[in-house]
């Protein structure tokens, strides 16, 4: 007899009265607001190329070093940023100051160069 070990951690809860049409919450709404769709897309995009660049670096340990003292971080630091808005901005900036870098990146098969530097320019508009 094969035993339900979920019994344990979920008990039943149809024996606890619910009407759902008394409910005060309502069906769940649905919620299709494209710009933050837009915007977490676009974040989503700049995390993909700061990622690839990041992975560029690792491979060359000169660039790395180089990467490093440009932008102030410190081995420490670099490893409490990864992942974080402020390496990604450093990470897509230096790559677009340093086109020799870039182009390494992008023959690397990596990213495309254009999808590099449409990053660069949402993260650099002045509209904002």
């Amino acid at each position: 007899m094969q035993r339900n070990h979920f019994v344990f951690l979920f008990p039943d809860l149809s024996s606890i009265p619910y009407n759902s049409s008394k409910s005060s919450i309502g069906p769940i709404p649905v919620f299709n607001n494209t710009k933050d769709n837009n915007a977490s897309a676009q974040d989503a995009d700049i995390a993909a190329c700061a990622g690839a660049a990041l992975d560029h670096l690792l491979g060359a340990p000169e660039e790395l070093m180089r990467f490093m003292s440009a932008c102030g971080y410190t081995p420490d630091t670099l490893r409490a940023s990864v992942g974080t808005p402020e390496l990604h901005r450093a990470l897509v900036d230096h790559f677009a100051a340093h086109e020799p870098l870039l182009l390494a990146l992008c023959a690397n098969g990596a990213i495309s160069q254009r999808r590099f530097m449409d990053c660069w320019q949402r993260m650099n508009r002045q509209d904002r």
